[in-house]
Formats: C-alpha cells, structure tokens, sequence
C-alpha cells in the first residue's frame, strides 16, 4: 500500500533524525554535568548565562538519555542517564517534609521549593525510565516514592490532583484544576509499571485512567477541556477554559498504548474521538499545521498556535492509530505535519528543533525535547511493530 509505505518510510527518517541529530546534541551540551541539567540553549547550542533547572526538566531530560541508550546502544547515554537520576533522587528531593522541590540552580541550590503536581509526574516518569536501562532499583525505589507522595498530598477527593502546594505540601486547595498534570501523571505511571518494574502501579494507573475517561470525557467522541473548577466541571472560555488539541492527541495515543500493553480496550473509543476531534478541529489542511488550543465549541481562538510540541503529539498519535489500530489513511494527515515540522522547525544549519515559528533558540526548561525524543521512540517501535 502507498501510504504504508511512505508511513514506513517517514518513521524511519524520523528515527535517523533523533539518533543523529536531535539527542547527540543534547548528549554534547548537556550531558556531562555533575549537577543539574543546563536548560536553556541558544539555537548554535551554546548555554545561555542565565540558568535554571527543575523537576520537570531534570526528568525530561533523564528521559530522553535513556531513549538515546536504548535507541543507538551508546553507553555516553546511558552514563548521562545515570547522572542526571542521581541528581533528580538526591539532588531535587526534600528530606525533611517529602516530596520533590520543583527547581534548583545550577549550583544544586534550591530555588523554587513548592510541590508540584505536574513536575512530580516527571520525577516518576524519568526515575523509572533510567532504572530500565541501568538496572538501578534506587530509581525505582524514587520514582514509586514520589508517586506516594502524589497520593498522600496532591490527589484530591474526585480523584484528580491540585496543581501545586508549599514545601509543607500546605496552601488552599479550591484553585482552578487542569487536566494536563493528571495525563503526565497517567503516562508516568505507565511508565513506573513497565519502566520501573512496579506491578501495583497497574491499579493506580487504571483508577487514574478511569477518571478520564468516566469521569471528564464521560462519552465517546466527546473532547477533553483542559480546565477546570475544583469540582472538576469544565471552566467557562470567559475564565480560561479551552479545549488543548495537542492534548486530545496526547491522550488517544496514551490511551491507545495503554490497551496495548494490556489497560482496558473500552477506553478505545474515547480515545478515538479525542483523535478524531482534533483532526477535525486543529488541522489546517492548506499547512499541514496542527493548531491550538480552541474554544469549548471547537472554533479557534486569539491564543492558537502551530507549536512545536503540538506537531510531535500529533504525528505520535496518528501514527500509532495508523499502524495499531489500522487507521492507515490517517497515514496521509501524519506525512503532512511531518513536511510541515520539516519546514518550519527544524533547523537546517545548526540542527534540531526551534522552540517556536518566531523564536530560534533550542533549549529551555520547558523545551528539552521530550516530545520530539518520544515520537522517535515511538517510530521504532512502530516500524518493529510492522515487522
């Protein structure tokens, strides 16, 4: 079939483009510190003065090491792996009231000593990816610890989880909610079941999923808003409220892979109507752009954007529904981000991936490239899969 095998051979590029391109240039900035991960890169990757590190980007980045370990078999990834989790354990938890600080400088400082909801999602998520590839059972003895202090602290009474607290894991609980550290907390303990090796992370990863599922999208074909009141009914547009297209695509895969690896398949249709609204919805067809986010009645909004993280969660999901689920004519939706990603985001001179259309800097402690390394792994395992 055509579009098969230009999927085939779109998936391969993009493999060659993280193994060659994309992650041995964050091994060579990055990867040889002691300390915590540098974050903030220029576009000729060179660190920029003005630095700081956080939980989110300490395990994004640990992340992405042990992908390049597993992908190229390089032991500098490996070793780069192993030194960032050692810092995100040692150097990032709170001994005296639990939990992890949210950032530090580079001098191992604390700077920002909240807990946060979504950054413990990528203690969980990175700790359990470096114990896969070292073998090293104090990272998933960290990532399940961290994943305990979620429950013990930040999981409120509908299930969901507050944002963020003080370094007491104190401060008012009735703020606005958001379903976006509640996906990175069901992706990490994803993660922390097959990664970290912890069997009764299935439980908590179904019950999380469930509240999904049941409890914000509630029917197939519906959208999943992105915020909420604290009884977790959806903000109105005049406060916020919106619908995250990369979002919808971020869960259909992650709904998707967990079926796959043995969640319940009756996830599945929701999970399809999450991709198939945001095809519908954020895919400019003259482009090949995803743009987002959109209003609660699906029409654009003043603050949408063609975002780079955007692209790679579509391109992820796509790709996998094409492959797994036999959507093969989403093939041709995918191949158009990807020429649309080849042409306005990656850098033809000095390599990877510009944070935005007007901005050409590579790093920062939102962009370490997570979700670019993410759709590389995914497109290995998808051409295996094809096998």
């Amino acid at each position: 079939m055509p579009n098969a095998q230009r999927l085939a051979d779109d998936l391969r590029w993009l493999v060659g483009h993280g193994t060659h391109d994309v992650l041995p240039h964050w091994l060579a900035t990055v990867g040889a510190a002691s300390g915590p991960f540098a974050t903030r890169v220029d576009r000729q990757w060179k660190l920029r003065p003005d630095q700081v590190a956080t939980i989110v980007s300490q395990g994004r980045l640990v992340y992405d090491f042990a992908a390049g370990a597993r992908l190229t078999g390089d032991s500098s990834y490996l070793e780069a792996c192993r030194r960032g989790a050692e810092v995100l354990l040692d150097g990032f938890s709170d001994p005296d009231h639990g939990g992890w600080f949210y950032a530090l400088d580079l001098g191992g400082e604390v700077v920002d000593d909240r807990k946060d909801a979504y950054g413990h999602a990528f203690v969980i998520f990175g700790l359990s990816h470096a114990h896969e590839v070292t073998g090293d059972g104090r990272f998933s003895d960290g990532a399940s610890s961290a994943w305990q202090a979620v429950k013990d602290h930040l999981v409120d009474p509908a299930g969901g989880v507050v944002t963020h607290l003080s370094r007491e894991f104190a401060g008012p609980t009735d703020g606005h909610r958001s379903q976006n550290p509640v996906m990175h907390l069901f992706e990490a303990l994803l993660a922390l079941w097959q990664a970290g090796g912890r069997e009764e992370a299935r439980a908590d990863a179904v019950a999380l999923g469930r509240f999904v599922v049941e409890g914000l999208i509630e029917r197939p074909g519906n959208p999943l808003p992105e915020l909420y009141t604290p009884a977790w009914t959806p903000l109105p547009e005049s406060l916020g409220g919106r619908i995250d297209i990369g979002h919808q695509f971020e869960w259909a895969y992650l709904l998707s892979r967990a079926a796959e690896i043995g969640l319940p398949s009756d996830w599945l249709p929701y999970a399809e109507g999450l991709l198939d609204y945001a095809v519908a919805h954020g895919l400019d067809g003259r482009t090949g752009a995803i743009v987002s986010p959109v209003g609660l009645s699906g029409d654009g909004l003043p603050s949408s954007r063609r975002g780079w993280w955007e692209q790679c969660e579509a391109m992820r999901a796509l790709a996998n529904w094409a492959v797994v689920r036999d959507r093969i004519e989403l093939a041709a939706t995918f191949e158009g981000v990807l020429r649309y990603v080849q042409d306005s985001f990656v850098d033809p001179v000095y390599g990877g991936w510009y944070a935005a259309l007007d901005d050409d800097s590579k790093g920062s402690e939102w962009k370490l490239d997570y979700h670019v390394v993410a759709l590389c792994e995914e497109a290995a395992r998808l051409l295996r899969h094809s096998q």
